[in-house]
């Protein structure tokens, strides 16, 4: 009985850590998404930035005094 009670427990504990590695897979999936949603705003707003030559001067001023673009 005792044996049958500790095998089910470990059971139970490799299911809760499955779960738990499932809910990082998706959040880490839902995450990933967001970051490339915006990355790929600032690739489009670097190519509407050069298109006007008075914010593109700026954009380059910024990346000069150690601003990341």
């Amino acid at each position: 009985m005792e044996i049958a009670q500790k095998s089910q427990r470990q059971d139970n504990d490799i299911d809760a850590i499955c779960n738990r590695i499932d809910q990082l897979c998706s959040l880490t999936e839902m995450y990933y998404g967001k970051v490339k949603e915006l990355y790929d705003r600032v690739e489009a707003l670097e190519k509407m930035i050069v298109k006007v030559p008075e914010f593109y001067e700026y954009w380059k001023k910024l990346n000069a005094c150690g601003h990341q673009d």
